[in-house]
């Protein structure tokens, strides 16, 4: 997938409010947008990287927004 529909993505994700999950994507022409969205994603706040969404980051402890 192209580096800018990536970083456009993320930058999206980021305007959200507080702590929250960055879910990893990757490029597959199979659906609508052009991308699918993975259970796997990483902390806004300490980059943490986790196989699915937690209420609470297990290693800085930011309560998140699902």
């Amino acid at each position: 997938m192209s580096e800018e529909i990536l970083e456009e993505k993320e930058t999206e994700t980021e305007t959200e409010e507080g702590p929250h999950w960055i879910h990893d994507v990757v490029e597959d022409t199979n659906y609508v947008t052009g991308f699918k969205v993975l259970p796997s994603c990483k902390c806004s706040e300490c980059g943490y990287h986790a196989n699915r969404p937690k209420v609470v980051c297990p290693v800085c402890g930011a309560k998140m927004h699902l």
